[in-house]
C-alpha cells in the first residue's frame, strides 16, 4: 500500500542530503558552501509544511500522535501504517531542531560575515551574543544527531518486531501493511 508520496520522499532526501552536506561542508572548511546549503535547507523544510496541510493521510499534521496514542502505544505496542507516536516524537523533535539550526544559521551569517537576512543586527550584536548563538547552533546540531540515531534506531527495532519494511518505504513509498 502506498503510504508515502513522491513529495515526502523528495523531501525526505532533500532533507538529508542538506543535513550530509551542510556537515561535510564545514567539515572540508567551505564555510561559503556551508551558508549556500544552509539556505537550501529551506527547501524541504517548505515542502515539509506543505506536506503536513496537503499530504496524503499519512503525512499530515493530523497523522501525528497526540499524547493519549502515546501511552496506549507504549502499552499495546500497535501496529502503525505511517509513523507511529514515538516515531511522530522523534520526527516533531528533528523538524523542531533543524529549524533552530536553520534560523541560528542565519543568524550567524549575518552576525560574522554582515552579510544575509539579519545583517541590519549585526552591529547591534554583542560578542556574547554571537557566541551564545553560535553554540547554540553546534548544540542544535549534536542534538539532531541524537535524534537521527533515535531514528535509525526505531526503524531497526520496528523492522524486528513487525516487518514492515519501513526502510524500504523511503524509497518507494510503499508498506505492506
Amino acid at each position: 500500500m502506498r503510504v508515502w508520496s513522491k513529495r515526502f520522499i523528495l523531501f525526505h532526501w532533500l532533507l538529508v542530503s542538506t543535513i550530509v552536506l551542510g556537515y561535510l561542508s564545514i567539515e572540508l572548511g567551505f564555510e561559503e558552501l556551508h551558508f549556500l546549503i544552509g539556505y537550501a535547507l529551506v527547501a524541504p523544510l517548505v515542502l515539509r509544511l506543505y506536506l503536513f496541510i496537503f499530504g496524503n493521510t499519512y503525512e499530515r499534521l493530523s497523522a501525528f500522535a497526540v499524547i493519549k496514542d502515546f501511552t496506549k502505544y507504549l502499552k499495546n505496542k500497535e501496529s502503525y501504517i505511517g509513523h507511529n507516536p514515538l516515531a511522530s516524537l522523534v520526527m516533531a523533535c528533528m523538524l523542531m531542531t533543524i529549524s533552530i539550526l536553520f534560523l541560528s544559521g542565519l543568524l550567524l551569517e549575518s552576525f560574522l560575515e554582515f552579510q544575509g537576512l539579519f545583517v541590519s543586527l549585526a552591529l547591534e550584536v554583542s560578542k556574547e551574543t554571537t557566541a551564545f548563538i553560535k553554540n547554540v547552533h553546534a548544540y542544535s546540531f549534536n542534538l539532531l544527531l541524537l535524534f537521527i540515531a533515535l531514528h535509525l534506531a526505531g526503524l531497526g527495532l520496528s523492522y524486528k518486531e513487525d516487518k514492515t519494511k519501513h526502510i524500504q518505504s523511503i524509497f518507494t513509498g510503499r508498506k505492506n501493511a
